[in-house]
């Protein structure tokens, strides 16, 4: 009997340590990263926007075996897409211009 007792005592007591824990680890978790770029704030618009720019900068673009497909939009400068295919994921990546909704 004192065995069991042992054993609830352990349990009862890693129950009351898991919760405590998970009580005072923050609810949300936000992970920012900064770099500064030396570089006129036009050119630096004009590279993020143009998705067949995004090979010079973007590390995803850069990576040998990766597949990716542009298509362009039946309404010209309204958006842009590709689609990124790298081992067995696939991403679809759409820019939409300040004026499409």
């Amino acid at each position: 009997m004192n065995r069991v007792k042992g054993i609830l005592f352990v349990f009862a007591g890693l129950f009351v340590l898991i919760t405590v824990i998970s009580l005072l680890m923050p609810s949300d978790s936000v992970v920012i990263r900064s770099l500064l770029i030396n570089a006129d704030k036009k050119e630096i618009l004009r590279n993020v926007s143009d998705l067949k720019q995004w090979h010079n900068w973007h590390p995803v673009f850069a990576t040998d075996g990766t597949f990716i497909t542009y298509c362009d939009s039946p309404i010209r400068h309204e958006s842009a897409c590709c689609n990124i295919r790298y081992k067995d994921k696939a991403v679809h990546v759409e820019v939409l211009s300040a004026d499409s909704s």
